[in-house]
């Protein structure tokens, strides 16, 4: 994902730096400017604000709560007594819990607000508002040290770190690293203003010095992790809780909606599950009839599908055989038709086969019209049933397709 990320001048908190970055990319080139431009330019990408950490306050409270929004209302009264200011006053921000132990980061309201005042006139909110700190490259058993023209960054831990004037750096430096019982094993030193490199004495960590130009905030966004830094937008700065203060009017004719949506959900299974049953009654009655019209049948896969095959056989097998019956007589009706002393009984029709039960005078004028019929029609003709009397015979002449 593309962030963008911009960092007002401490000095001059109407001109800030910016720059794009994605992840696992190079950030772009720093461009420097009036902070509106920067926001304007930030419209469409996800906005990391980046607040110098002189305002803000890092620090540890102990709490036995495990409920966070218990834990947020009692962080400010467990640290009144460390705090000059009015905790009415000032905006906490919880990091990691690691048990009963939250690391805390602390603001201004007021400087807070200051902060975002340029995004709130442009309708803009950040997806991030972090400490300038807690955006240095940070790596376990490293410390990672930020030197611009007058001031200078220390990222001591995941949530801890400090600030100070670029010319203090190394004695601020000593007496941390003396005061502390696990000291880095490597101390990382971005040297981005016109200062010299970290000179330690006495038996302090290996520093690494690298140059990056006048581009701090190049170095901020590579290093910036959101699982490895605190989000000021929390409580009453939280973008989601003024989404639910928005929605929080509309909530029971959501709830409203969300049950009449579930009545006609629940009304259209129970109609289905209605119409299910009917539709398993006709199968099952369907199923009874065809059985009882055909109960030679011993297996019964679609009902309506076999009944409609054994109608259309006994039809004659649709329309080519009622083509082929018409063919049939019309070629054998002729040859009949000029027969003298001749009588046609009746005829019946099945299975592509047209029999003609007739009475002749005897069996050789029988015998004369098979012949005469499968010559004329060219169809296989056979005399079957012959039957003749003192004046007359009588058999039936079967026709079919060779």
């Amino acid at each position: 994902m593309e962030y963008c990320f911009i960092q007002p001048d401490p000095l001059d908190p109407e001109q800030a730096s910016w720059l794009n970055h994605t992840t696992g990319q190079s950030p772009t080139k720093p461009r420097h400017g009036n902070i509106d431009d920067a926001i304007t330019q930030a419209k469409g990408k996800p906005v990391v604000l980046v607040l110098p950490g002189e305002d803000i306050l890092m620090t540890q409270v102990t709490l036995p709560i495990r409920q966070m929004s218990k834990l947020r209302k009692a962080i400010p009264y467990a640290l009144e007594e460390r705090l000059a200011a009015d905790v009415e006053d000032l905006h906490f921000a919880i990091g990691q819990r690691n048990q009963d132990v939250s690391d805390v980061a602390i603001i201004e309201k007021q400087r807070l607000d200051q902060w975002l005042e340029p995004f709130n006139r442009q309708q803009i909110k950040p997806r991030a508002v972090v400490p300038d700190i807690l955006s240095l490259p940070w790596k376990a058993d490293e410390w990672t040290v930020l030197q611009e023209d007058d001031r200078a960054l220390v990222r001591t831990g995941q949530y801890a770190g400090f600030c100070c004037d670029r010319d203090n750096i190394e004695a601020f430096l000593s007496a941390k690293l003396s005061n502390n019982v696990n000291p880095p094993g490597l101390i990382q030193d971005y040297l981005c203003g016109m200062g010299t490199a970290l000179k330690l004495t006495g038996d302090t960590p290996r520093v690494e010095t690298q140059a990056c130009g006048h581009s701090p905030l190049r170095i901020i966004a590579q290093g910036w992790h959101p699982q490895q830094s605190i989000n000021l937008l929390q409580g009453g700065y939280n973008t989601q809780t003024d989404l639910a203060k928005t929605l929080k009017p509309w909530r029971w004719a959501a709830i409203i909606f969300g049950l009449w949506l579930a009545a006609g959900f629940t009304q259209k299974i129970i109609e289905r599950q209605q119409l299910q049953q009917q539709l398993n009654h006709l199968r099952t009655q369907t199923e009874e009839i065809f059985r009882q019209t055909y109960p030679g049948v011993k297996r019964i896969v679609n009902a309506r599908a076999q009944m409609e095959q054994r109608l259309k056989a006994l039809k004659g097998g649709g329309k080519s055989a009622t083509d082929d019956f018409l063919a049939m007589l019309t070629s054998s009706g002729k040859v009949i038709g000029q027969q003298a002393n001749i009588s046609l009984d009746n005829m019946s029709y099945r299975n592509g086969q047209l029999n003609f039960n007739i009475t002749a005078k005897s069996l050789s004028q029988l015998d004369s019209l098979k012949q005469t019929l499968q010559k004329e029609t060219g169809l296989f003709t056979e005399l079957r049933s012959a039957d003749s009397s003192q004046d007359q015979a009588s058999g039936q002449i079967r026709l079919k397709k060779k």
